[in-house]
């Protein structure tokens, strides 16, 4: 068995405006979307092509219009069933704000963000978080839970082709409703596989168990095309390559600043909550931060953006110990 070095994600889901993802669909029959751990080996080739009319999906990602209902979203995803999705990318992550369904002409609002992505994942890694939603014109609230896992890595096997140093991630989510599903919990388990060179998932699996009756296969479907590519984006953005340590009450962070330059720095725990955030100019390579906290022991995320230019920006994993 061919061992592969454990995958590490730096974009997961982190669309920017004209990214055009198409997908095919697929019939869900049969769809098994394997086990976890190590070095695994998913054989999705059998996958076949959804009935004429229904067999792709496209989304276009664009700029949040001017007169939005959600100013709040950083981009705006149209899909070509009519549906839109409205998201926050920010702290590392992926959030939908808010999604608008055709087939009931109904708006869903999440005050509190439903967590999709983070960008930043590798294997073993976990996040939860909550969130909460409500559909005016149905009037339906409810509330739920985000569990993220990346639980295996390994070689992926699709109808196009054949894809190495994927890593699999799953999301658990747990939602109840005052009114839908006929107010019961609905639990769903999704798949994504994910590799370094793409911002999409390269294959979804997504299931759900309605009333707790086991879980039935909804949509199955594998990335088709992806523009630009994200060789084309990184061309255009300038990502900050950088390393530091953190200890109780001081954050070190050294990288390739450039002098005159303002970067914005901010350190976020693993549920997206900003912890500390400062400026600093490109004077010195070493940069130190009092961050006068004790943060307790765990993983956080240090973002650094030049400030002028969003595009020059870069994040790091760093773990207090």
């Amino acid at each position: 068995m061919r061992v592969l070095a454990q995958p590490i994600i730096h974009n997961c889901d982190n669309y920017t405006v004209g990214n055009v993802i198409t997908y095919v669909n697929c019939n869900t029959s049969g769809v098994d979307p394997g086990s976890g751990g190590a070095n695994q080996t998913w054989d999705l080739s059998s996958l076949t092509t959804a009935p004429p009319g229904t067999d792709t999906f496209k989304e276009h990602f664009l700029s949040n219009p001017a007169g939005s209902p959600y100013p709040s979203a950083d981009i705006l995803d149209s899909a070509t069933s009519g549906g839109a999705l409205y998201y926050d990318e920010s702290a590392g992550q992926t959030s939908l704000i808010a999604a608008y369904d055709p087939s009931h002409s109904a708006a869903t609002e999440y005050p509190t963000p439903q967590s999709l992505s983070r960008w930043l994942i590798t294997y073993n890694d976990t996040f939860h978080s909550t969130f909460t939603r409500v559909t005016p014109s149905l009037s339906i609230t409810g509330t739920g839970t985000v569990d993220i896992v990346a639980d295996g890595y390994g070689t992926l096997i699709l109808p196009n082709g054949t894809d190495s140093n994927v890593l699999r991630v799953i999301h658990y989510v747990s939602e109840t409703d005052s009114a839908g599903m006929f107010g019961f919990t609905t639990p769903s388990i999704n798949y994504f596989w994910y590799d370094d060179k793409h911002v999409a998932a390269l294959c979804v699996i997504l299931t759900a168990s309605p009333g707790g009756a086991g879980y039935i296969t909804g949509e199955a479907m594998y990335l088709d095309n992806e523009t630009p590519t994200l060789a084309v984006k990184n061309a255009a953005q300038k990502f900050l390559a950088f390393n530091g340590n953190l200890t109780n009450n001081e954050l070190t962070i050294q990288g390739n600043f450039e002098q005159r330059h303002i970067y914005e720095l901010a350190v976020y725990n693993l549920t997206g909550q900003k912890m500390y955030n400062a400026e600093f100019d490109g004077t010195s390579e070493m940069q130190h931060f009092d961050i006068n906290s004790q943060l307790t022991s765990g993983v956080y995320l240090v973002d650094v953006t030049e400030k002028n230019n969003v595009k020059n920006q870069g994040m790091i994993k760093l773990v207090k110990q």
